[in-house]
């Protein structure tokens, strides 16, 4: 981007000019950015960044790579490492540290039921969406099924039932 320069840019190029004279800066990101990037992609993008700012996912789990396809859901995402920190510490009877309680969500929240996913095969019904929006909306109905049924659900049975119920209104 040329700051105030698409004005500039036109001018010197009416007026022949090969070369522009400027000064160039780099920013570096967390992600990478691309000119085809429309802006659902630069807001999803900017949410990806900040949330791993906020929870350090990247240098906790440096493998990890949580791809959304819908601006706002890394939020969601926030929040449910959020609920996870308080029951953990409810449970362990003591204050969770904020990278405790992410790489306690990445690897016994998230991961199952990634894990699910790959396992049950659902991602192909699911054209143009990954893995991590399944796991929003798997996530969603897991809880509902725990509600409906009085008892934790596991993450298979979540993606089992998910799977047998299709996109039934979880989509964005």
């Amino acid at each position: 981007f040329v700051r105030d320069g698409n004005h500039r840019v036109s001018i010197a190029r009416a007026q022949g000019a090969s070369d522009i004279e400027a000064f160039v800066w780099e920013y570096p990101s967390l992600v990478p950015l691309s000119p085809a990037d429309d802006l659902d992609d630069l807001l999803i993008k900017q949410g990806y960044v900040t949330f791993l700012k906020k929870t350090g996912l990247n240098k906790l789990r440096p493998n990890q790579h949580i791809e959304l396809t819908a601006p706002g859901r890394y939020r969601d995402l926030l929040e449910h490492i959020a609920i996870h920190r308080y029951y953990l510490g409810q449970e362990l009877e003591r204050e969770i540290a904020a990278e405790e309680a992410v790489s306690s969500w990445y690897d016994n929240v998230y991961q199952p039921i990634i894990h699910a996913i790959h396992k049950q095969g659902i991602l192909q019904q699911f054209p143009g969406r990954t893995e991590a929006d399944l796991y929003i909306w798997i996530s969603r109905w897991q809880y509902e099924l725990s509600e409906r049924y009085g008892k934790p659900i596991s993450a298979e049975d979540a993606v089992d039932e998910f799977a047998e119920r299709g996109d039934d209104g979880f989509t964005d």
